[in-house]
Order: structure tokens, then sequence, then C-alpha cells
């Protein structure tokens, strides 16, 4: 951590001497239409791609105090119990997060007297506190900046799955055909456009955590959640969730009820998500309907705390988000931040970071958290590949999608490239919204199984991510709706799961076959459905003739075996 913070300090001073060469450069940008044949497309490496970082800062005027939630005070009351010991400690409560679903949980300001060590150390002695901590500083990295930046242009043409979004044949992610600049590897992507033929999303609410999001935005604005049960501008807090006029989220780091992104990374994640689609501006979210939920606790700087994060994270919770997408983390262990994420019964989709190393060595949170119903998400580039500057970890990070040279909207509407986890992450939160609106009764967790048991097996991924892949919209699309189970099958905790890729093509089509059990198999039994049977653990089949085929894997482990069918899994045209 020292030597973090000795990279910031000296990125800041750099930063300083060129500030007034970057105004410049920004500006110059911001006017121009950028064509693909201009484009000056650079890659970043792994120092110029940090995302969000825990530094070692934290807030001196408050710390994070969570009580024993058996604890009694004198009239049998937790609260009366914690007014007590605020009194006895001499601490003031900033805010209480027990009516949003953490009970004794607050946000505590130290008197006068005392520094947010000394306050920690005394709440802590305390014998009903659970615990107390610091509210750490997140801060965006000074070399987060946009590759690129244009307005929109116009368009003509439509069709029902192929977006006529001017900025579509630019987004690789969604569909990849090796286009110009890029000249990628052709279906290196999430396979949106077959996923839209099934749909092509609805209003799911999706929280956006981050810097704001720019809610005017010609490609946003559209899809950008509204709280019903509040009425604009009346200073009252009509629906009684303790936010005055919060018509459009909540502005955490000025308490505030305006979430406008005075930065452009939020924006630029909000659109990776729900851009307007086939609306002949600009470019298409993964889900064209999906309601945007901002909430910004992140200065134009991209500062912000530890407790601002968890106010959002309830709030999302308590107004109905079914996604909570997070595309910020760090160093820095959050006990408070953990316990509210797993309080959410949202899908909860984190960033693994940009420091090209192994989260199980470096854990970065929230994403190394063990959560149920967090996705944790690496990036890969158009070819494929991991990208260069990604986080992995063969337990702790979930999935990968695409992170490199991603187009969408920015701030003050305009649009960017971007490349991080931090461009992955709100990919597979649209694909959570995907199949939360093809099934809305499924859980967090069991939209989690369907995303990582329908990820392309992908070599590069292999023993880098949970799921061994990257992330794909159609197959998970086709799961939640009933045309194939790629539930895993769980006997005597013994947990079955396979890929394949690709699942469609023309004849005779090879495909790759992996397992993706948990268990110590001593086993396998492959039946593809077309006759043919193999006992390898990842065979390679060529299926010769046209039509759909039903594939099985059925393990050993010891005494236990497991089974799993997949119906309709693999088309051959």
């Amino acid at each position: 951590m020292a030597g973090l913070s000795g990279w910031i300090i000296m990125n800041r001073l750099f930063y300083f001497n060129i500030y007034y060469g970057i105004v410049i450069l920004l500006f110059i940008c911001a006017v121009v239409t950028v064509s693909a044949d201009s484009l000056n497309y650079r890659e970043k490496s792994a120092d110029s791609g940090k995302s969000l970082q825990v530094l070692p800062q934290y807030a001196e005027d408050r710390i994070i105090v969570r009580y024993k939630p058996d604890a009694r005070g004198p009239d049998d009351t937790l609260n009366s119990f914690m007014e007590n010991t605020n009194k006895k400690v001499g601490g003031t409560v900033m805010a209480d997060f027990s009516s949003m679903g953490i009970s004794g949980m607050q946000i505590i300001r130290p008197p006068d007297s005392q520094s947010a060590e000394e306050a920690i150390s005394e709440y802590a002695q305390q014998p009903d506190v659970l615990y107390a901590e610091a509210d750490h500083l997140i801060s965006l990295s000074p070399d987060e900046s946009a590759d690129s930046v244009s307005s929109s242009v116009s368009n003509s043409g439509s069709s029902s799955v192929t977006p006529d979004d001017p900025g579509y044949s630019l987004q690789w992610g969604l569909h990849n055909t090796g286009q110009s600049p890029f000249y990628g590897t052709v279906g290196a992507d999430i396979d949106a456009p077959v996923a839209w033929n099934t749909t092509t999303g609805s209003s799911v609410v999706i929280a956006v955590v981050d810097t704001g999001v720019d809610y005017t935005h010609e490609d946003l604005a559209a899809n950008i959640w509204t709280n019903s049960g509040e009425i604009a501008g009346n200073g009252i807090d009509d629906d009684g969730n303790g936010y005055i006029d919060d018509v459009r989220g909540w502005n955490f780091y000025s308490n505030t009820n305006d979430p406008m992104d005075d930065n452009g990374h939020g924006t630029h994640c909000a659109g990776i998500i729900a851009a307007v689609g086939n609306n002949n501006v600009g470019v298409a979210g993964v889900n064209w309907k999906a309601k945007t939920m901002p909430l910004k606790f992140l200065n134009s700087t991209g500062s912000g705390y530890t407790s601002d994060a968890i106010s959002a994270i309830l709030y999302a919770d308590k107004m109905g988000a079914k996604v909570i997408s997070n595309s910020w983390g760090g160093s820095g262990v959050s006990r408070s931040l953990k316990e509210a994420i797993d309080a959410s019964s949202a899908v909860v989709v984190c960033a693994a970071g940009n420091d090209a190393e192994d989260i199980e060595t470096t854990p970065l949170y929230p994403a190394s958290y063990n959560s149920s119903n967090i996705i944790a998400v690496a990036a890969t580039d158009y070819n494929d590949n991991l990208a260069t500057f990604s986080n992995y970890g063969a337990i702790s990070v979930d999935i990968a999608a695409p992170g490199v040279k991603i187009r969408s909207t920015y701030k003050d509407d305009l649009y960017a490239y971007l490349s991080g986890t931090s461009m992955a992450t709100p990919y597979v939160s649209g694909v959570a919204a995907l199949i939360s609106a093809v099934n809305s009764s499924l859980s967090n967790t069991e939209i989690k199984a369907k995303i990582l048991n329908s990820a392309d097996a992908i070599s590069s991924l292999k023993g880098k991510v949970v799921s061994n892949g990257r992330l794909n919209a159609a197959n998970a699309v086709e799961a939640a709706s009933g045309g194939g189970s790629t539930d895993p099958v769980d006997n005597d905790d013994l947990i079955v799961s396979f890929t394949a890729a690709p699942r469609s093509g023309n004849s005779p089509l090879p495909v790759q076959f992996m397992d993706t059990s948990s268990a110590e198999v001593t086993g396998w039994n492959w039946n593809f459905g077309d006759g043919s049977y193999s006992i390898l653990k990842n065979p390679r089949h060529v299926y010769q003739n046209k039509g759909k085929y039903a594939v099985t894997l059925k393990i050993t482990s010891g005494s236990r075996s497991g089974l799993l069918k997949k119906t309709g899994y693999i088309t051959v045209q």
C-alpha cells in the first residue's frame, strides 16, 4: 500500500505539470466528430488502466460502528443502548442504517478531542459493540480518462434485432465481426444480437453506484429510473424513505437529490448497461429498456467514502433495484461494506480491478468478498484474451466480459472509449437485467448461476476465473427463458456444470466442451446427443448433421455421482 501511495503522489505531481495540456487535449477531442478511420487507439497499460482504488486515507471526522444485534439497553431496546453508548463515548450519530436494513450500524462523528483512530479504539472496547472501523477514502486514479471523445452522428435504417444506433458498429463487445478499427476475432463478444432475438430488455431497475449519471444525456434520458413515490420539488419526503425529492436517485457525496455525473465514468458505465437501443442515436445498451438508477458517491475527481458507498447500496436495495453495478474497488477491507452487500437481494456486480494481479494473493474489494450474490468480473479484449491490465482469480473472480476500447455514453451528451474492468462490469449487469426480463422469478443467486454456467469457455481464461469463460448473453437468456437447462445439479454437495464453445454454427461444427464442476472429479461420461460419447474431461466433438442436440454430462467423484442435461444446447445449421 505504501507503494501505491507513492505512485499516486508521483502521478499527481506529473498531472499537475501537464494539467493545462490535458484540458486542451480534452477540449479538442470533445469538439471533433470521431470516425472509425480517424481514431488513434491506444492500449492502456496495467498502470494507465487502474480504475478505482481504496487508498490508505480515511475520514478523520467520522467512523463506522456496528453494535451487536442482540445488544439491549435499560429499556430493552437496541436504540437505547446505542444512544447510551454514544453518550458515554461522546460520539454523534451522523447516519443510522437500521431503517435501511442493517440493524445497529451507524456512522459516528467522534468528539472534537478524539482522532478517528482513538474513537475506533474506544468504541471497540465497549462490550456490546461488534466492531468499529475507519471510513476509507475511495478514489479514481488520475489515469482513468477517455481514449477519445466525440459527439453523436445520425444514421438511417432500422431492424427488429440489429439496432440502428450509429455507434453500434463500433461496439465490438456486443457483436464482433472483426470490424475496423479493431480487427478482432469474429465471435469474441457476448452474442448480444442472438439474445435480442428473445428479449431486448424490460424496465428492470439497475443501480449504478459510481460518479453519478448524466441523466439528461440524449441516449440515456429515456431510461433513467424515476421514483414514482416522490413529488418533485415539493421539499417533502413523500415516500418516507429518508430522502427528500429523490426523484431520480441520490447524490451521497454531497447529500443532495442531484446525482449528475461531473466525471464521466458513471455515465460511461450506464450506457453500456442501458443506452436506449434502436433509437437512431449514439450507441446501444446491453438492455435497451432497463431503468438506470443514478447513485453518486464519488465526486468530480473520483473520490468518495466507504460509508457513502454503503448508503448507496442500501438505498438501491430498499428502492427495488434488481441489479447493483459497482465499477470500483480497492485493497481496503471493510466489514460494514460486506455486510451491506450480504444484506442485498440484488445481484451485486463488481469490477475485479486493473492491476494485472491475482486477487487470490492480492485481494481487491468488494470483488474478493465471498458473498453469494457478488459476481466479480475480469476484462477481455477483442481477441478473447484476458486484458493485459485485468486482475484475475480462480476462486474470487467469477467471469470475464469485454473491457478494452469500449464505446459508450459520456457526460455532457458525448461518447467515449474507455478500457478497464470498470467497463466489463456493466456488460454483466446488463445481462443480469436481460435474464430478469425473461424470468422475473429468479433470485439473485439463481441469476448468478445462469450467467456463470452459460459462459463461453475461453482458453485464455482457464484457471483465471471461476467459470473459465467469457460472458455470453445469448446462452444466459436462453437458459433463463427455458430454452435449455443450464442449472447445476446438486447431489450431496456435488455441483455438476459444463460449458461449450461454439454452441451454434454450420456443419460440420467442431465444439469444445469443458467440465466446470466444482468437485474433485474422477470420471466423466459425455453424451453429445448425436449417438456419440466421450470419457475425457474436456472433449472436442464434431457435429456432422443439422439439428438441435441435447448434451449430458455424468461425473463421478469417489462414491458420489451427478448428472446434468442441457436440452437444445447445440444448434447445427
